[in-house]
């Protein structure tokens, strides 16, 4: 009996770390947006401009083996542009967040656990899979996000949100898209800790600039001392990395060493500070025209507030001109509070209009506007002791964006946004909002 028994004990299979995270991240997500409506830009270099079609903001592979960096303005490739018939299109952050909402969506359906980490990335828990199951779980994950949304995505697994991160840019390499970190930890680990395997291989050739948390101006500080790559990180000496690099450092270090110190963040904390800005496609020489696109970034900052059940009780609006060149330069700021404190559009756009006035001045081309929005509290709160909140106004504006969901963003606003709105930033290369606009569907012609 006791034979019997110790040969099943080897023949089972080892189990893995847990907690286990998984790692979904769109690849090129920008980009990828925009060949799921336009099958033409599929294996063709593609860029997406930033806000009034400056600088470039997201690239494909194909714009990245040609050498296209990120950031570089526009302007300066066009020659590039010409020579590799590289498709240029203008950011359509309607889109994009439609399309990554759909895709959280999808993730949601595979585990409940779900952290949204940004646009198009997002750590699940898989705690309840074996190591036979996870490539086969993930790789039905990613092909149900294909199919659905026709996005790809490529999925790190691995037994901290650290090691996951590494583990989805070896995914991004891996032709089904899928890799995991936790087998390869495991035997190594059963091994013993310098037993070879496939990700430590890998980890010895990704620079230690690559790990979650350390970005470029710690990562000179780490080359100083001879740390060049994440496999140098992971074997550094555990004194001086806990003296020099602090607790966040010391966490790190362990979560490499595959002990979880990053738990899953499942529920969306709200912001303490929420900012509308943006530059506008000409310049404004006139007050109406600034009040009128105030009023439109107090209105989205507005409709932030109420996503996340909040109101604000101070707000900072700035205007300024270019900061360079030959014309009158001008900036300048106000702060005002908000009494008391409301989600409610046209009472903020009323103290945005007020502020404005005090700082605006003539003779000046205004380049950019903004609205800061802070002393953020829950929605109800009574602050005072005879504060009243007024339910009528909350209504009010559920109902608009309810109608904004629905039809479009913009199907109702203030009339205090204006309608032709000229100073709107520019986006000659925009493609259609196909998810979220009726007029903007888009068409088969058969």
């Amino acid at each position: 009996m006791k034979n019997t028994g110790l040969k099943e004990k080897h023949t089972q299979r080892p189990k893995l770390h847990r907690p286990l995270f998984a790692l979904a991240d769109c690849n090129n997500f920008y980009a990828s947006c925009e060949r799921v409506f336009n099958p033409k830009l599929r294996d063709r270099p593609v860029v997406i401009l930033s806000s009034n079609d400056g600088c470039i903001v997201a690239r494909s592979n194909e714009a990245k083996a040609l050498g296209i960096p990120m950031g570089i303005p526009v302007f300066k490739i066009r020659h590039e542009i010409a020579r590799h018939r590289i498709a240029v299109c203008s950011s359509n952050y309607t889109l994009y967040a439609d399309m990554s909402n759909r895709i959280m969506k999808t993730l949601r359906l595979f585990t409940p656990h779900i952290e949204i980490y940004s646009i198009d990335e997002a750590f699940l828990r898989l705690d309840s899979l074996t190591e036979r199951d996870l490539r086969r779980y993930a790789s039905k994950m990613r092909d149900t996000v294909m199919r659905w949304t026709g996005v790809p995505v490529s999925i790190g697994i691995a037994p901290t949100k650290t090691l996951a991160k590494l583990a989805g840019l070896l995914a991004k390499r891996d032709p089904l898209g899928v890799y995991s970190a936790a087998e390869s930890l495991m035997h190594a680990n059963t091994s013993g800790p310098e037993t070879s395997s496939s990700f430590l291989n890998e980890i010895k050739k990704i620079p230690v600039s690559k790990i979650w948390g350390i970005g470029r101006r710690l990562a000179v500080t780490l080359n100083m001392q001879g740390i060049y790559t994440v496999y140098d990180y992971m074997h550094a000496d555990p004194k001086w990395i806990r003296r020099k690099l602090t607790i966040t450092g010391w966490r790190t270090f362990m979560e490499l060493h595959g002990t979880s110190c990053l738990s899953l963040q499942e529920l969306t904390l709200p912001r303490q500070s929420i900012i509308s800005s943006q530059s506008f496609g000409e310049p404004i020489d006139s007050f109406i025209p600034l009040k009128e696109a105030l009023a439109l970034y107090t209105a989205r900052a507005a409709r932030k507030l109420r996503e996340q059940h909040s109101t604000a009780s101070l707000m900072q609006i700035y205007i300024t001109t270019k900061p360079f060149g030959s014309a009158p330069r001008y900036a300048n700021s106000a702060i005002g509070t908000i009494d008391p404190p409301s989600s409610y559009t046209p009472a903020l756009i009323s103290r945005a209009s007020t502020l404005l006035e005090s700082i605006y001045r003539s003779g000046f081309r205004y380049k950019k506007a903004g609205i800061f929005l802070t002393g953020i509290h829950p929605e109800g709160m009574q602050m005072r002791l005879f504060d009243r909140y007024d339910v009528r106004e909350r209504q009010i504006m559920q109902a608009v964006d309810v109608l904004n969901r629905k039809w479009g963003r913009g199907i109702v606003r203030s009339a205090a946004e204006g309608t032709l709105q000229r100073w709107h930033m520019k986006q000659s290369s925009v493609s259609s909002r196909f998810t979220t606009s009726w007029d903007e569907l888009l068409h088969i012609v058969l």
